[in-house]
């Protein structure tokens, strides 16, 4: 990454977390019962930025998997997927290898891979 992406990236990150920062206690309570998680995991999702968890999609994409008819039947499980997507301490490896097509490598640490596999045996069914 270059210096302007990555200040670009954490000008994102530092937005996304004052955003969060503008709702009380009680507004960030509702969000977080509306997403499904807890409000001290909103809050660190919230802190990666907008792009996180964006590397689930390309990887499911890659594993010819369809994540947007994937999410319309198993909506629950992808949200959860995608939370650690956007927490995971792999993310610029995770990154730098779908950008050069290595799924092999993304499968020896995506903390997902069990979840993609059993998605991937119910879709082809």
């Amino acid at each position: 990454m270059n210096l302007i992406a990555a200040i670009v990236n954490l000008r994102s990150r530092w937005a996304a977390a004052r955003e969060l920062d503008l709702l009380d206690a009680g507004e960030i309570d509702a969000l977080s019962r509306d997403v499904g998680v807890s409000t001290e995991r909103l809050k660190q999702v919230a802190s990666y930025g907008d792009a996180a968890g964006g590397e689930l999609p390309r990887f499911m994409r890659a594993l010819n998997l369809a994540p947007e008819r994937i999410e319309r039947r198993y909506g629950n499980v992808i949200r959860s997927m995608s939370i650690t997507c956007s927490i995971c301490a792999k993310t610029h490896h995770c990154q730098r290898d779908l950008d050069r097509g290595q799924t092999v490598a993304v499968k020896s640490y995506c903390p997902n891979l069990d979840i993609i596999e059993a998605l991937k045996s119910a879709t082809c069914r």
